[in-house]
């Protein structure tokens, strides 16, 4: 009897592995292909005479993966439940060829018919297709089986991802000034004069050091770093949580903490970068500190506040 039981934890914990693994495969495809498709997708748009409008700059584009990954890290115990369940053909290949379709697209379909703006419309069918492209890698039955509730919290947080930049692009304008006043200040101190010689409101800052000219545009505001880390850490507690509660109270304070944290390493970034392609290498500045250095900042304070603050987050 002692054997068979053994023999039975044993067969449960190689199903248990089955799962985890089918389930990684399938999300490694996924990714692979959604890859695939944000790489292309805007030479298709241009191919077919159509702009391809795009709020998800800089580390911003990333953010999709980051939240998938945290799902999967969290949801562990439920994947491996599923127990390598298999899909259905019927189901793979009908929501397939619905993502192709949607992908393939024109917005002005949806922007002409219901009168809604084009990049909005753009947005629409890039996520409606995205999201029938993981129904047809995972299937409905394996959603709606094992990841009822963390699915449909999941496809909030998506919308969040692609409706937020839409929603809160223009509040570029209001946390500009803050910047514009500290990049003066710092440089006064240190070389006694302002070089922002010029804010609009389409472009930004114009800022003139030597030979260097350089706009600082809304892209370099924060205002991505801001969602993008208010997105993550809302998907940080609600994964995470399970069966605790959120400390309300220290979950406000670290938010704020890290929002004002990523801000005033946003205004040092740009003086650096100002700094670097005035006195060093335009092109180290552009590429590097512009291209990089705003990731890994990103990175870097989120990866700090979840490993220092995790737990004070639940009780």
């Amino acid at each position: 009897m002692f054997n068979n039981l053994l023999e039975e934890i044993k067969n449960l914990k190689n199903r248990k592995n089955e799962g985890l693994k089918g389930f990684t495969f399938r999300f490694l495809i996924y990714i692979f292909l959604l890859s695939l498709v944000s790489t292309f997708y805007p030479y298709y748009k241009v191919a077919i005479g159509q702009p391809f409008y795009s709020t998800n700059g800089g580390f911003y584009k990333y953010l999709f993966f980051f939240i998938l990954i945290i799902f999967v890290i969290s949801q562990k115990e439920k994947i491996e439940k599923s127990y390598a369940y298999k899909n259905k053909l019927s189901q793979t290949i009908g929501f397939l060829i619905l993502s192709i379709v949607l992908y393939s697209t024109p917005f002005t379909i949806l922007s002409d018919n219901l009168n809604i703006t084009p990049i909005v419309a753009n947005y629409l069918i890039f996520s409606i297709a995205s999201i029938s492209l993981a129904l047809s890698i995972f299937n409905i039955n394996f959603i709606f089986k094992y990841m009822q509730e963390e699915s449909l919290k999941l496809l909030l947080l998506i919308m969040a991802f692609f409706s937020a930049p839409l929603i809160f692009k223009n509040l570029w304008t209001i946390i500009f000034t803050p910047i514009k006043w500290g990049i003066n200040f710092i440089t006064n101190l240190t070389i006694g004069k302002t070089i922002i010689t010029e804010m609009q409101e389409e472009t930004g800052l114009l800022v003139n050091l030597k030979d260097f000219n350089v706009g600082v545009g809304p892209a370099c505001s924060g205002i991505q770093s801001i969602i993008a880390f208010t997105i993550l850490y809302l998907a940080t507690l609600i994964f995470l949580k399970k069966e605790k509660r959120i400390n309300k109270k220290n979950a406000i304070s670290i938010f704020l903490l890290g929002i004002i944290s990523l801000y005033i390493l946003n205004i040092a970034r740009i003086i650096v970068l100002i700094y670097t392609g005035a006195y060093i290498s335009e092109e180290l500045a552009i590429n590097l500190f512009h291209e990089y250095l705003s990731s890994l900042i990103f990175l870097f304070i989120f990866m700090i506040f979840i490993k220092k603050f995790s737990k004070k987050l639940f009780i």
